[in-house]
């Protein structure tokens, strides 16, 4: 029987001490992964502690294998922020980062970036989670730069100094006004200018915004439509179709909006 089914048994039979011997055992970085999943509800917070200091006894200071620690480390940070284990973050984080720094092993380190994005308030301070530039001098040469750049800017605006300030950050930010594929995200600029009027903090730079953006949208689309019309084969035919259509939902929108 692995460690991981034998702990979840001793767990529900109460059984902490002969647990605790069980999370000890551990000696590779894929079984503490599933060790820090079966402890992560226990609500004492003990066998958690114990099963995060064998995560991090088990790791190898070795090229890839250093890689593969933090892609496992990257599948449960997502309840270490829910708990609020701050201090445990920044230790896992710096660990990660030292070893992207020393080995040139970065892998999935773009993951615990963006968790600071995903999970943090926006008063908290980036550095108290290990995200300080001497941390994170591997992010220059990871292959994942292009798709971190929001994530990054995010990092170096922080902490901010109200919700208003930080409301504002997103709505200016290209990754808040369009996703990757240049298509407004009209549903969240719509959130954040509400909120912004909720807080008292809106600003005439926003009138029109979001038909600015689709009116972009269309614009973009119509050019894409125009080279794909010149295409003649079966593929060029569907993707004319269905830009034909995304133009048409696009005015649909634009005409909703215009008669508000």
């Amino acid at each position: 029987m692995k460690i991981s089914e034998k702990l979840k048994k001793l767990i529900k039979e109460g059984k902490r001490d002969k647990a605790l011997w069980e999370i000890s055992l551990v000696d590779d970085y894929n079984e503490g992964e599933m060790v820090v999943f079966d402890c992560v509800e226990d609500e004492s917070g003990e066998l958690l502690e114990a099963a995060l200091k064998q995560f991090v006894r088990v790791r190898e200071n070795r090229y890839r294998e250093h890689g593969g620690w933090v892609h496992s480390l990257s599948h449960f940070t997502k309840h270490l922020w829910a708990r609020k284990m701050t201090a445990w973050i920044k230790q896992l984080n710096e660990i990660a980062f030292t070893g992207a720094n020393h080995l040139g092993d970065c892998n999935c380190c773009y993951r615990l970036v963006s968790d600071f994005v995903k999970y943090a308030e926006w008063s908290e301070k980036p550095e108290d989670y290990g995200l300080t530039p001497e941390n994170m001098m591997w992010v220059e040469s990871c292959g994942e730069r292009e798709y971190m750049n929001a994530d990054l800017r995010r990092i170096a605006a922080s902490p901010f100094a109200s919700e208003a300030e930080f409301v504002l950050f997103k709505l200016r930010d290209p990754e808040h006004q369009r996703n990757h594929w240049g298509e407004p995200r009209l549903d969240n600029v719509h959130k954040l200018i509400v909120r912004l009027h909720e807080l008292g903090a809106y600003l005439p730079e926003f009138d029109g915004l979001e038909e600015q953006l689709v009116r972009e949208r269309v614009e973009q689309l119509k050019t894409m439509l125009e080279r794909k019309q010149k295409q003649k084969d079966e593929y060029a035919e569907r993707e004319v179709k269905s830009l034909t259509e995304q133009i048409q939902e696009l005015m649909l929108i634009l005409e909703n909006m215009t008669k508000k």
